[in-house]
């Protein structure tokens, strides 16, 4: 091997060949790709983790913000609002000029993660009755796993990263065209007292599915439900964040939710993040490790109807757990 030369990208950064095997898979791959674009090389490698954790910085910042806002100005404001932070993310980070540009747009990005998922999710739900939360949930979760399985042949595709986030995030425009026809929590509506709104939701939801709103109901809306909803409305502006440590039966709930929460989702996005690394190509492996999800959505539409919610979430924690424990023993020299 010769000692040390120099090989020169496209983009005029230099690498050393002590890593040649690596940095010619990457150039067939793309000749602009982040890292070398940035010279996020050598004593600069722990910057890409770094603009993860920028990404990730954004979360729990718009969670709070997007749900206060969630039950403020409506659902369907706030998912629109949410789409064009998303928007404006994606595009600042395709056109970034360093790496401080990048990193800001990723928290910009991270603003809308998860509630760019979670607010058509909770449409979803409001819109049905309890009988078909559970089909609602699950049809919800496999969609999102599609999505992961385009996502590897999207990326298998286009290897410039660029041009890559701009395919992934542009035709989210298209959504804006659904403005006329996404309709409105009617539960968040009716804690607004817009009852009026509401009942027209329900008329239209009922139209299509060929039923009839009962003439009780209707009363209710435009009578006798007034009152009732008026009392837990006042009742609910008092309400506050300290509220789900104020009982201690509230406080443990809160903590337990909490605890599951922070659990799944940093075992479910660490193995995620991990998942091409596992085999000897990334797009393969990152397209099977969304497809495993599948089943696990299948099942637990099967048992949660049947079984409850406490006592599958404790079974899938403890596989998972075990199933996390295993990988250990298995030895580097293994095939995959």
């Amino acid at each position: 091997m010769e000692s040390r030369r120099l090989l020169k990208t496209k983009t005029s950064f230099k690498i050393y060949e002590t890593d040649i095997v690596g940095v010619l898979k990457i150039m067939v791959d793309t000749l602009n790709i982040f890292c070398t674009k940035f010279n996020l090389v050598c004593g600069k490698n722990i910057y890409p983790t770094l603009g993860l954790v920028a990404l990730n910085l954004g979360g729990p910042i718009g969670v709070f913000l997007f749900g206060k806002l969630n039950d403020s100005i409506g659902r369907k404001r706030t998912f629109f609002l949410c789409l064009s932070t998303l928007l404006l993310g994606s595009i600042l980070t395709c056109t970034a000029r360093n790496f401080l540009w990048w990193a800001g747009s990723r928290v910009v990005v991270g603003l809308t993660i998860p509630a760019i998922y979670q607010i058509p999710f909770i449409i979803a739900l409001e819109l049905v009755g309890p009988t078909y939360r559970s089909f609602v949930t699950v049809l919800t979760c496999i969609f999102y796993t599609f999505g992961l399985m385009m996502l590897s042949g999207i990326a298998y595709l286009i290897r410039n990263w660029i041009y890559l986030g701009l395919t992934t995030s542009l035709p989210f425009i298209l959504y804006y065209f659904y403005w006329p026809y996404l309709p409105e929590s009617p539960r968040w509506l009716l804690t607004q007292d817009r009852f009026e709104e509401a009942l027209e939701i329900l008329e239209t939801l009922a139209k299509v599915n060929n039923k009839e709103i009962p003439s009780e109901v209707r009363q209710q809306f435009r009578g006798k439900m007034t009152p009732i909803v008026s009392i837990n409305e006042e009742s609910a502006k008092n309400l506050g964040f300290s509220d789900l440590f104020r009982t201690p039966n509230m406080r443990l709930k809160t903590i337990i939710i909490t605890f599951s929460w922070f659990a799944n989702q940093m075992v479910y996005v660490g193995l995620s993040y991990y998942g091409p690394s596992v085999g000897s190509d990334k797009y393969t492996s990152f397209l099977l490790s969304a497809v495993v999800e599948i089943p696990g959505y299948l099942g637990c539409w099967l048992i949660m109807d049947r079984w409850g919610r406490r006592w599958p979430l404790c079974l899938c924690m403890v596989v998972s757990g075990l199933c996390c424990i295993a990988t250990i023993i298995v030895h580097k020299g293994w095939a995959i």
